[in-house]
């Protein structure tokens, strides 16, 4: 079973670590820094050692525990600081155990709705798409056949194979069902509800998910959706 321990950001803890969980953590601290340290374990007893950590928050595996580390402000003005400023978190590489937590999908919310709004000022992407369709006038490449059997059905229409420059793609189908399916949590804040909702209203009509949409790669064209 996994033990969870919680810390806050900026401030020293006295908690009971191995030798090999103290090294792990100052390693830790090292490499996200790039320069320094923002985490540092001294030991203060047989058994005790005080954990400081500075500008970092998130959760840490120490193999059999994780350390779950809160910011020091709250989380709606953290994340209102983040998404002024840009911010793209440091990551460690390491598998770490949580458990549900309304926080934290509030954070991944609450940064997926700013990146959304940054992508719609930006421009959303179109692709050409193949439509057959009954219209008044030739579009594209006529459809002999079926046109003929629209003809002798009393129809007056012509049957066309065109391309058509849309919105309705795969990464955009993603983001919409995604911002749907926000509207529907039900712990989640009205705020975030609203602005998900907004989000909608902005975007051009979208069809609805496919599962092979999930699997769509960004490529040169696309590199701001990452």
């Amino acid at each position: 079973m996994n033990e969870s321990l919680t810390l806050r950001e900026a401030k020293s803890h006295d908690i009971v670590l191995s030798a090999s969980e103290s090294a792990r953590l100052n390693k830790l601290g090292k490499e996200l820094a790039g320069s320094g340290s923002l985490i540092t374990s001294i030991q203060k007893n047989a058994n005790e050692y005080t954990v400081e950590v500075r500008d970092v928050i998130g959760s840490i595996s120490l193999g059999d525990r994780t350390l779950h580390i809160q910011p020091k402000i709250p989380m709606k003005h953290l994340m209102y600081i983040f998404s002024e400023a840009g911010a793209v978190p440091r990551l460690d590489s390491s598998k770490v155990e949580i458990t549900r937590d309304t926080d934290y999908a509030s954070l991944l919310i609450a940064w997926f709705l700013s990146s959304v709004h940054k992508l719609i000022k930006s421009g959303l992407q179109r692709d050409y798409q193949q439509f057959e369709e009954e219209t008044v006038s030739l579009q594209g490449q006529l459809l002999i056949p079926e046109s003929t059997i629209t003809y002798y059905s009393g129809r007056p229409y012509l049957n066309c194979r065109f391309d058509d420059f849309v919105f309705d793609n795969p990464l955009n189908r993603v983001i919409h069902t995604a911002l749907r399916r926000i509207r529907q949590i039900p712990f989640l804040q009205n705020e975030y509800k609203k602005q998900a909702g907004g989000l909608l209203l902005e975007m051009p009509p979208i069809g609805n998910l496919l599962v092979s949409d999930l699997n769509q790669r960004i490529d040169r064209n696309t590199q701001r959706y990452s």
